[in-house]
């Protein structure tokens, strides 16, 4: 969940360049909820980047990366938050973020190549309830061991919709420096929203940076800029997601299910905000 530029980047977009989830999105019986599937099959499909594959669709603040650079080139890599304008990024990139956001506008999704993958998500909370699982060392575990392997204190859930959800798990990873591990995952069973993933991230004591495309902010967590997007890559296998950072931590909250209603994305939002 690290790069190999020992750094955490996050991209916090209509696209991903470096990615928690590496591209896979979750099974919703509720997906694509308000979009006939018509216009789902009439979509365009979005296809973006790889850095590993095309190395000059990285960019950095005022600059873009120099055609045949290797990836991460053209980032500035520095602690904390950075805030890219569109024109910053290459053009190619820059006109497939515009795309996929004038989609998303439009019919409240983005539609993405469907690669047949199921989200993480799943497979985290599959793994945990398999008992013959060979991934034991990465299982989900109870909390109140995990919360004692991290360097840092768990954002509490308490006043939010979490606190009555079914706690699946949480794993300690990220980096270790001594005190503790620098990120938590949680996955919670909601009646609301499917399964939802809170990640949290000490992106500070990992030497991080977190990076906003200004044209994506479209929502606001308690006065701190955020992004919610949602990708499909059928009518019923799509994941919603929100984005936020403070000045030492950055949050994902990831739920497997499309959220187009606006009264759900409030509500879902609303978690974020409760989080102290």
């Amino acid at each position: 969940m690290k790069n190999s530029l020992g750094t955490v980047l996050i991209l916090i977009g209509s696209f991903v360049l470096i990615n928690y989830y590496s591209g896979s999105y979750a099974t919703s019986a509720n997906a694509a909820t308000g979009n006939a599937a018509s216009e789902f099959e009439t979509a365009e499909i979005i296809v973006y980047p790889d850095p590993q594959e095309a190395p000059d669709s990285t960019a950095g603040p005022g600059m873009l990366a120099e055609p045949g650079a290797p990836p991460g080139a053209g980032l500035e890599l520095r602690s904390g938050i950075v805030f890219l304008n569109e024109a910053d990024l290459n053009p190619t990139t820059a006109a497939i973020n515009v795309k996929a956001r004038e989609q998303e506008k439009r019919l409240g999704f983005t539609r993405i190549k469907d690669d047949g993958h199921v989200s993480e998500l799943d497979m985290a909370r599959d793994d945990h309830d398999d008992p013959v699982s060979p991934l034991r060392e990465r299982r989900l575990k109870d909390m109140n061991n995990v919360a004692a392997a991290l360097e840092f204190s768990p954002a509490r859930i308490d006043g939010t919709l979490l606190a009555r959800a079914k706690l699946v798990g949480g794993t300690p990873n990220g980096s270790n420096n001594g005190a503790g591990w620098n990120t938590l995952d949680r996955i919670f069973d909601t009646p609301e929203f499917g399964l939802v993933r809170l990640i949290e991230d000490d992106y500070i004591d990992g030497g991080g940076t977190v990076l906003f495309v200004r044209e994506d902010i479209n929502r606001d967590i308690n006065g701190t800029p955020a992004q919610f997007k949602v990708r499909c890559k059928t009518t019923a296998r799509c994941e919603s997601e929100l984005r936020w950072a403070t000045s030492k931590m950055s949050y994902t909250l990831t739920s497997n299910r499309a959220l187009t209603v606006t009264k759900l994305i409030e509500s879902f939002i609303n978690i974020a905000r409760g989080l102290r």
